[in-house]
C-alpha cells in the first residue's frame, strides 16, 4: 500500500466512495512501477497487479479464471479474509464463521471456488493466533513495546519498532495524533517490558 493516504486504507472498504476505491486499487499500479525494473520479480509483480481481478472476469482488467495468476487468486482470498476479520471490509470485525459466510457469497464471482475450499476445509490454515490486533493511542500503557515502525502520512518515521512507551511518549503521541487526518493505529508486542 505504498503511497496510499492512511485515510484510504484505515477505513472499511464499504465506507469508501468511488474515487477512494479507485485510489485504493491503484496500489497495484504503484507496485508494478516499483517492481518493474526488477525483471526477476515479474511473477511477484503479476500476482500483486492481478490481486483485484475477479474470478468471473468483472475485475479491473476483465481477466477471467485461468488468465489470473494462481498467486493473485490466493492473495485475493487471504487479503480479504483478514480484512473481514479485522473490520477493514465492514465497519465491524467478524469471527471465522461470519467471514466464511460472507466470502462464500462470492464463490465463483470474486473468488476462485477451489482456493476458498482449501482455505475453509483445512483448519490449520486459519488461526486467530496470526491476527495482530491494532491498538489506538488511548489504549497504550507505559511499558508497552511498539512492534513495527510507526510512520506519519508522509511516510516519515515517527517512532521506531522496539520503542518502549512511557507516559511522556504516550502523551506526545496523543498530541501528535490530533494533527493527523485519521486516528493512529499501531501494533504492540504481546509482552510488556518493565520501565
Amino acid at each position: 500500500m505504498l503511497g496510499l493516504d492512511t485515510a484510504i486504507y484505515s477505513k472499511p472498504s464499504r465506507e469508501l466512495n468511488y474515487n477512494q476505491k479507485q485510489e485504493y486499487e491503484s496500489q497495484t499500479q504503484i507496485a508494478e512501477l516499483v517492481l518493474g525494473p526488477a525483471v526477476h520479480l515479474q511473477t511477484v509483480s503479476d500476482i500483486i497487479t492481478c490481486q483485484f481481478e475477479w474470478h468471473n472476469g468483472t475485475g479491473p482488467n476483465k481477466l477471467v479464471d485461468l488468465q489470473i495468476p494462481m498467486g493473485a487468486k490466493i492473495l485475493s482470498v487471504a487479503r480479504d479474509y483478514w480484512r473481514y476479520a479485522l473490520g477493514h471490509m465492514t465497519p465491524d470485525s467478524m469471527n471465522e464463521t461470519a467471514v466464511q459466510a460472507q466470502m462464500k457469497k462470492f464463490t465463483g464471482t470474486r473468488y476462485d471456488p477451489a482456493v476458498l475450499k482449501i482455505l475453509f476445509d483445512i483448519d490449520e490454515i486459519v488461526s486467530n493466533e496470526f491476527i495482530e490486533k491494532p491498538m489506538v493511542t488511548n489504549g497504550l500503557e507505559p511499558g508497552m513495546v511498539l512492534k513495527y515502525n510507526l510512520f506519519n502520512n508522509a511516510h516519515i518515521l515517527v517512532l521506531p519498532e522496539g520503542h518502549v512507551f512511557s507516559e511522556t511518549t504516550i502523551s506526545k503521541l496523543v498530541q501528535f495524533e490530533k494533527s493527523q487526518p485519521a486516528p493512529i493505529c499501531l501494533i504492540v508486542e504481546d509482552h510488556q517490558t518493565e520501565v
